[in-house]
């Protein structure tokens, strides 16, 4: 039940967070923060977030998790590292070598590696899995994406479509935030402690991260059936679009409850949003009997639907019993910044998206 009651209360959570900062589509964000260690690196046109990664850059990224980057360029010069692939000759030679020497991949043929075909997403949560310390005894490739989103740093929700360096960059961060497989730590820890990235340059991030793991741990420690929370978000954003610049302030507050008795499981949530203090609507949403009820109100109009959720509740259900070991950090991305503070015997936790 644990489990259940995390995973729908995640769930609303981020229904919240969609609804108000929905034109909030891209990862830049997390792609400075990734540059600022290293990690992510962009070209003389900036990052290039828009455009679908390669192959020689998933393997660039995925030697960097390993914290073997300064390694391989060694060990490649020194000759050390060949591998029998014809079609990489660039500045991606010495980490396809690496990878090729440690078992990590086999290349799209006995010759070939294919390093300006395009990335997908599961054959990069494949590579980061790995990095996390996984193999093929712990997941099937066709499985990769579910076993990723259980591991806690992948969100079909969050990567539809086309998968983006954007999208990359995402992925990225959140599993530098994932635990690793023997549950030591987790792999930015891994990698500052073994020296593969400063401690100095990583040090906002490791507690903008450890804040979150804190957060997703106290929301794990839920053993009951009943949930009942109020919420309040402030965002504060400007826009630049062709030389013509807008302001805004949205405030969305309300109320979350959830029930749940065996298999009868009921929430209720009702949200109000202002923009600039004028009331820009409120949402409501309820579920009973395996429906979603959807009710939006705003300039006067009222929109309501319903959809059944019974297999978003068996998926769920599914998980009860599953090891909690894991946080789940597939939120983190489109978080800018978290802060925790003690308020009585509460924790209350305050963050940017």
């Amino acid at each position: 039940m644990k489990k259940f009651i995390v995973t729908l209360a995640a769930v609303m959570l981020m229904t919240v967070l969609a609804a108000t900062a929905a034109f909030a589509s891209d990862y830049d964000s997390a792609a400075k923060e990734l540059s600022g260690i290293g990690m992510f690196r962009g070209t003389g046109t900036g990052f290039e977030l828009d455009r679908a990664p390669t192959r020689a850059e998933a393997a660039v990224m995925l030697v960097r998790m390993y914290g073997a980057e300064d390694q391989a360029k060694a060990d490649f010069a020194a000759g050390k590292l060949a591998d029998p692939f014809t079609d990489v000759k660039n500045y991606a030679a010495p980490y396809v070598a690496w990878l090729y020497n440690k078992g990590l991949t086999t290349g799209t043929s006995a010759t070939t590696f294919t390093p300006a075909a395009a990335c997908s997403d599961q054959m990069y949560c494949a590579f980061v899995l790995r990095a996390l310390g996984y193999d093929s005894s712990d997941f099937k490739y066709a499985d990769t994406l579910a076993f990723a989103e259980k591991k806690g740093f992948y969100s079909a929700e969050m990567f539809s479509g086309k998968f983006l360096r954007d999208d990359l960059a995402a992925v990225t961060y959140q599993a530098l935030a994932a635990d690793m497989k023997d549950g030591s730590t987790y792999l930015l820890d891994s990698l500052v402690k073994s020296g593969a990235v400063d401690k100095t340059a990583a040090q906002s991030m490791e507690t903008k991260m450890e804040t979150y793991r804190a957060m997703e741990k106290s929301m794990a420690a839920v053993d009951s059936g009943t949930m009942d929370a109020d919420v309040t978000m402030t965002m504060d954003y400007n826009m630049d679009e062709n030389g013509t610049k807008t302001s805004s302030k949205t405030v969305t507050s309300g109320n979350m409850k959830m029930i749940t008795k065996g298999t009868d499981i009921q929430m209720a949530e009702v949200m109000k949003t202002t923009a600039d203090g004028a009331d820009a609507g409120t949402s409501s949403v309820w579920m009973k009997d395996g429906w979603m009820y959807v009710q939006a109100v705003a300039n006067g109009t009222t929109s309501q639907y319903k959809y059944a959720v019974a297999d978003e509740l068996a998926a769920a259900r599914a998980m009860e019993g599953t090891d909690l070991t894991n946080s789940s950090t597939s939120a983190l991305a489109i978080i800018k910044s978290i802060e925790a503070k003690t308020a009585g015997t509460d924790t209350v936790y305050t963050f940017v998206a």
